[in-house]
């Protein structure tokens, strides 16, 4: 039996398709599962709400905000950190019980992806076929040691001291072993990489090596290189907070006081500049000779907004792929540091004023991680790109003569490229640009007047009873409302 005939017209003769209205229907199909794929809401865009409520100084909101987006992404890729911008939230409000709740249940899950490490192969895998944003967010170390010390201050704010030790004492574990840790991490990836490229017949050792590539890498990175370093993974706030408590409540005079005064020795050499460091040396040394500890008043400042990534394109070469070797536009995370925050706190009393001094820029301690991390970056970027720029090429030399199919393959790949190439911006948002602090005997009339340069009016605060007594003041933006809260260490 011959083939069926064509299908005629009124006057008889063979009927055309019309290819040109069928266009859009093959572009659809094509172009649309890519898109779908890569229509998940990025975290800048779902946490827009939750950054205009912070920037302007509306905790109440921000934790209404962050508490009903952690509730929604349960069980999602980013869980963890809408906990810890809900925690945060919750303490800047004074809500410190339901702040170290919130902080609970990120660190549980953080915990749990810590456990399982072995067992992320196939989870990584499915990133090489989308962007790194499949992959869960299981926190920096910068994140984990903050949120053990935000816990820390929140027990302290609540008269818990037994929380607080055992916070302190987590927060200097995760600091530890966050150098093992990230050596671990680079490895596996460039592992992962090697074993990626020997089967995709890509050259990745050689595309990193590009001297186009590392031109661009490091034009675009150059900023970086001007921050302070402090050493690896160390926060020298929670460094600070460990030696105050540790000073104030010693279980062992002897064990104790030392832990507090080799811990102010090590913020000291972070912090050469700050005077009040050295002064809390002299403090312990003298503790140790059998002194009094004499009523002294701590000042913590918070000022400003951490980093944000942004994404930066460079240009990567697919060595191996084909006999030419094509460039292609890789997305990666770059820094970008805020301003618009208070630049010291002023503290007047009847004894004198005295200014705040930085003690921990958190600018300097998430862009040092942020340069460990790029080898990890780096490598899942380049395996990622390469698989997809692959899968491209396969399809369009496999339908390069089957006319409107293979330009359409051909478009939809571009797309695909497009949706997916795509840099993992997700950051902790309501964290701070940095620490400072002050120290001054505590004056007689027990009262205190604090200001900053853009502050509406100054506010005064008079000191509870104790003998170590702690101011702690928030200032998120210049110009908004100063967060002032205190408690006493003895």
């Amino acid at each position: 039996m011959g083939a069926p005939s064509p299908p005629t017209g009124p006057d008889g003769r063979p009927q055309r398709r019309n290819t040109r209205r069928l266009r859009p229907l093959l572009l659809a199909a094509i172009l649309l599962p890519a898109l779908a794929a890569g229509g998940c809401v990025s975290y800048s865009r779902q946490a827009s709400s939750l950054n205009n409520a912070w920037e302007s100084g509306n905790v109440d909101r921000a934790a209404r905000v962050a508490s009903s987006a952690a509730e929604r992404r349960h069980g999602s890729r980013d869980e963890i950190l809408w906990h810890l911008e809900h925690g945060a939230a919750l303490r800047a409000a004074g809500r410190y019980a339901e702040s170290t709740a919130a902080f609970d249940a990120a660190e549980s899950r953080i915990n749990d992806f810590e456990a399982r490490a072995r067992l992320r192969a196939g989870v990584e895998a499915a990133a090489a076929v989308t962007n790194l944003n499949a992959l869960p967010y299981e926190g920096y170390a910068y994140d984990k040691v903050m949120m053990n010390t935000y816990k820390a201050l929140n027990a302290l704010q609540l008269g818990d001291l037994d929380r607080a030790r055992v916070e302190l004492n987590r927060a200097y574990l995760r600091q530890r072993d966050a150098v093992r840790e990230n050596a671990r991490r680079i490895e596996r990836a460039r592992k992962e990489a090697r074993e990626q490229s020997r089967d995709e017949a890509y050259d990745f050792e050689r595309s990193q090596a590009d001297d186009r590539f590392r031109s661009q890498f490091d034009r675009s990175y150059a900023h970086l290189d001007d921050l302070h370093v402090y050493a690896d993974y160390v926060n020298p706030f929670a460094v600070y907070l460990d030696a105050l408590y540790f000073m104030a409540h010693p279980w062992s005079v002897a064990t104790d006081l030392e832990r507090a005064r080799t811990s102010f020795e090590r913020v000291s050499g972070m912090v050469a500049t700050n005077d009040y460091v050295r002064e809390d040396v002299d403090l312990v040394d003298d503790l140790l000779r059998g002194r009094p500890l004499p009523p002294t008043t701590y000042v913590i400042f918070e000022t400003g907004r951490a980093p944000v990534r942004e994404e930066v394109r460079i240009d990567i070469a697919l060595w191996g792929l084909s006999r030419t070797v094509p460039y292609i536009g890789a997305a990666f995370p770059n820094l970008r540091f805020q301003g618009r925050h208070e630049g010291h706190l002023t503290i007047l009393t009847a004894e004198g004023n005295h200014r705040s001094a930085r003690l921990a820029s958190m600018d300097s301690i998430i862009a040092q991680e942020f340069r460990n991390e790029m080898p990890v970056v780096i490598a899942r970027t380049l395996i990622a790109t390469a698989t997809k720029a692959t899968a491209q090429y396969a399809a369009t030399e496999a339908t390069r003569d089957s006319g409107i199919v293979g330009a359409l393959v051909q478009v939809g790949g571009i797309v695909y490229q497009i949706v997916m190439n795509q840099a993992d911006l997700r950051s902790w948002q309501t964290l701070p640009k940095e620490f400072q602090i002050a120290r001054f005997p505590s004056p007689e009339d027990r009262k205190l007047t604090l200001s900053t340069p853009a502050s509406a009016r100054n506010i005064e605060v008079e000191l509870e009873e104790g003998t170590v007594n702690v101011i702690h003041v928030k200032s998120i933006s210049r110009g908004t409302p100063l967060m002032v809260k205190q408690f006493t260490l003895q």
